[in-house]
Order: C-alpha cells, then structure tokens, then sequence
C-alpha cells in the first residue's frame, strides 16, 4: 500500500542539509583550531592575517583580518584544544541531526528541535553585545527551523489506536 508523499519532507530534506553543511564548516573549523596548536601554522596564519588587514580600500576583510589577529594573539593552548572539541562535539551533532532529518526520522526532529533552542540564548547573548547583519540573520533563520519544527511535532502527532 502506497503512503502519500508528505509534502514537507523537502522542507525537512532542506534543513538537514543546512544543518550539514553548519556541522561540515564545524568539523572544519576544529580541524583549523588543531592545525594552531603547531606554532609553525599559527604564526603563518597570523603573518597572512597581518598582511590582509594593512590592504587598502577592503575595510570588512581588513578589519576582520585585524580582528582575528588578535584572537590568535590571545589564544591559550587549552583555549584552542576547548574550541576544536568544541566545534566536533556539535559538528558531529550537527551532522546527525542533518542525517536523520534527510531521512525524516521523527527522533531527529526532536533532537534538531531542543538543540536548536538551547543554541537561541546564545545568539541573542552575542547580538544584544553586538548587533550584526550576520547574527540577525542567524537568529531569523534558526527562529523559523524551530518555528517550523515546533509546527510539525504538534501538528503531526502519531495517532493512537
């Protein structure tokens, strides 16, 4: 017997492969975060930082580029250790969330759903600090995945027999 199509499994498949791709550039950016423990790579990271903040005439990529100079300045080896287990840690969540939503397991979007919301106190943190075009973004999009996701878990209840 053929079940109808859900028609929003795109909307899920579409979730999950944003919820991927964050968990991807995660996995990333711990594997980075590894790489400046060797002093080597860190001081050609900064040297390469340094020379892109003194261009003239690109004044977001030049003060980024200053900004993450300091950071790497002030980075701790525990600090850079914290941070790349940080982002494993929910990149791999990440990418499960992302897989199972692919394959429209119920338990993923349980679990898109409560990581979703316990990330909002974070990102409204950082905008009240500072507002940013980025971060308002971030905060719209991730409002309407757990908006949509709190839709379907109501909305979808398995029936009992």
């Amino acid at each position: 017997m053929n079940q109808p199509k859900d028609r929003t499994s795109s909307t899920l498949k579409f979730i999950g492969g944003f919820k991927f791709f964050q968990g991807i550039l995660l996995i990333i950016a711990g594997l980075g975060a590894l790489g400046l423990l060797n002093p080597d790579w860190q001081q050609s990271l900064v040297e390469w930082l340094d020379q892109l903040s003194l261009r003239e005439g690109r004044r977001i990529t030049s003060g980024l580029a200053g900004r993450a100079v300091d950071v790497l300045g002030a980075a701790s080896l525990q600090r850079l250790v914290l941070v790349a287990v940080g982002c494993f840690v929910y990149g791999g969540v990440f990418v499960v969330e992302s897989i199972g939503l692919w394959l429209g397991k119920r338990w993923a979007e349980y679990m898109t759903t409560i990581v979703t919301a316990s990330l909002l106190p974070f990102e409204i943190i950082e905008l009240v600090h500072r507002v940013t075009v980025p971060r308002i973004g971030t905060l719209v999009v991730n409002l309407a995945v757990l908006g949509y996701l709190v839709w379907r878990l109501v909305s979808k209840r398995p029936t009992q027999a």
